[in-house]
């Protein structure tokens, strides 16, 4: 039988990611997880092709990242050596979360405020083409000490609830039982934050679940690269009064096919 990596290098990349997804721990036995591991590089690989793809093209239809110097960026040194680190500190990562932060160690395609946001009534007014495009990114991974920044202020947040719970008489001892949650940046439809539950012994996995199923993080990219980038805006091209508050829509029938254009597989 063929390897995971050569089947996902023919082009099951479906088929091949649900199948290490169901393996659970067991992708991390001997016999698997050289293949698995491989199969992670050649999709992270994928991916930076794409995102190099769409990080050029968006500067060249006029698109301002909110911070440029971090839209897609190596990881430092420094940054590598935290990875062991955190892992030591917080629990082992996903196979795949490991292999993405080998690769990068920024990737924020957020907005500028100035293209995004407009100060006139709720409905979106006139703009070029550009602008509103990067509301509700879904392409955001932040870097690593961002991400324990993060950490920090979500472990403050769950003190002061059991404090709270304490002293409001409804303290529940389960309360204690907290799992580390690693967050990656992004949020989700209901105002969650994307991120991983560590330890996690798998090859990937849920960074979210806003109502609409389980979305794993190579899920997330494929279905983001799908339409370009940006899939919020996907829901345009069915509902032309589709919107987003305060915000500017972008002319996404025009700009997804360039966007779209050549993207690789993942």
């Amino acid at each position: 039988m063929d390897s995971f990596y050569k089947r996902y290098c023919n082009g099951e990349c479906d088929k091949v990611w649900d199948e290490l997804i169901s393996l659970g721990d067991k992708v991390r036995s001997r016999a698997v997880i050289s293949d698995a591991q491989s199969v992670a590089r050649e999709f992270v690989s994928r991916c930076r092709k794409n995102l190099m793809l769409l990080h050029a093209r968006l500067q060249e239809i006029g698109y301002q990242f909110a911070s440029p110097e971090n839209a897609l960026r190596k990881p430092t040194k420094s940054e590598l050596e935290q990875l062991d680190v955190i892992e030591s500190k917080y629990g082992t990562l996903p196979i795949i979360l490991r292999a993405w932060y080998e690769t990068f160690g920024s990737v924020d395609f957020r907005q500028s405020s100035e293209q995004l946001q407009h100060p006139d009534g709720i409905k979106p007014q006139k703009g070029p083409a550009v602008y509103g495009l990067g509301s509700h990114p879904a392409i955001v991974f932040v870097d690593l000490n961002e991400s324990l920044k993060m950490i920090t202020e979500i472990d403050k947040e769950q003190v002061a609830f059991i404090q709270e719970a304490k002293k409001n008489g409804y303290y529940d001892p389960e309360m204690e039982k907290y799992e580390p949650f690693f967050p990656l940046g992004g949020w989700t439809s209901n105002c969650e934050p994307k991120g991983f539950i560590l330890p996690d012994h798998k090859f990937d996995g849920v960074i979210y679940n806003d109502g609409g199923g389980d979305m794993y993080f190579a899920y997330e990219l494929r279905n983001a690269f799908r339409w370009g980038g940006f899939p919020f805006w996907s829901h345009s091209l069915k509902n032309r009064n589709f919107y987003s508050p305060f915000e500017y829509k972008p002319n996404f029938k025009k700009i997804a096919p360039v966007l779209q254009r050549d993207l690789a597989a993942v």
